[in-house]
């Protein structure tokens, strides 16, 4: 069954999210969320999610392929 949350508990759960360092996936399932809300609800509020968030996301063979280059 899906919550229906107001956006002033939504606001609340992203502001539990970017102040701690739990990660998307605990926080959904600490509030009982399904996949997915936390970066929805980022967006509709543009706001920006944690550094290394997004760090983690990044690929990391760019660099790697650009050191064997250079060896």
């Amino acid at each position: 069954m899906s919550k229906h949350l107001s956006n002033s508990e939504r606001l609340r759960i992203l502001e539990g999210y970017l102040s701690t360092s739990f990660s998307k996936y605990a926080i959904q399932n600490r509030y009982g969320l399904s996949r997915g809300p936390i970066p929805s609800w980022l967006r509709k509020f543009s706001l920006s999610d944690k550094p290394q968030a997004q760090d983690c996301m990044k690929p990391k063979r760019k660099e790697e392929s650009r050191l064997s280059m250079s060896e």
